[in-house]
């Protein structure tokens, strides 16, 4: 964590010891009364902070939020066919130190549905998963991350006048970001890939079809290298 981030609804005054950014303060910052410490709240100002007190229960301090802008997203969008959701956890974190501006989630043909009965939705850990991605990257600013129940009403909602990129391992060209476009919006198959319908769909709502390369990758690994290479062409241009 490089900066303290709270929601906007959280107390920046305290921290109880159960909460992992206690845990990190104390064992990781090694913070001690009289410490400063970076903190934030999302989509506001961040600023500094300075521990008042730390016992076993909890630490307070006082902060002042200064005129830090909080951060900005790149335009790129990913759209995701649900993995496992431990995986989900760690893609939807780095997506978010990234800076992608959006996260959508699908349950794929050939996912596996007890995926959406989980406590990873249930309890809302995405957002968890979010936060802890923007406190990496030292930011205030998170993507918007939802949970569609099928691939037409993700594409609905995602219709942009954006590059739109469907990655698929036996497609033809190889990915390139030369064009240079405003905006992407990339999909990345879950464990088992896309079925020939949900390509289909793919291409009725304007995708075209690449591939990262011969090997079989994971679905973290295809995120994140898109995710990347789209933020890095463009980040001259923002």
């Amino acid at each position: 964590m490089n900066r303290i981030i709270f929601w906007p609804d959280e107390d920046i005054s305290y921290l109880p010891a159960s909460d992992s950014r206690y845990i990190h303060i104390i064992n990781v910052l090694r913070a001690q009364e009289g410490s400063l410490i970076k903190v934030g709240r999302i989509q506001d100002k961040s600023g500094i902070a300075k521990i008042v007190s730390i016992n076993k229960k909890r630490l307070t301090m006082i902060h002042c939020l200064g005129d830090e802008d909080p951060g900005s997203l790149y335009p790129v969008h990913i759209l995701l066919g649900h993995p496992r959701p431990a995986v989900l956890y760690r893609i939807i974190r780095d997506l978010s130190s990234i800076g992608v501006a959006s996260i959508s989630v699908v349950p794929g043909v050939l996912c596996e549905k007890s995926y959406l009965q989980t406590s990873f939705w249930k309890e809302q850990r995405y957002k968890q998963a979010l936060l802890d991605g923007a406190m990496q990257a030292g930011v205030c600013t998170i993507p918007s991350c939802r949970l569609f129940e099928s691939l037409e009403s993700m594409l609905k909602a995602n219709r942009r006048n954006a590059k739109s990129i469907c990655f698929e391992q036996s497609a033809d060209p190889i990915l390139t970001f030369s064009s240079n476009p405003n905006e992407y919006c990339l999909a990345i198959g879950p464990e088992r890939g896309w079925t020939e319908r949900e390509h289909k769909t793919f291409s009725e709502y304007g995708f075209t079809f690449a591939t990262l390369g011969p090997r079989v990758l994971r679905t973290e690994t295809a995120c994140i290298s898109v995710a990347v290479h789209a933020v890095r062409s463009m980040t001259n241009r923002i």
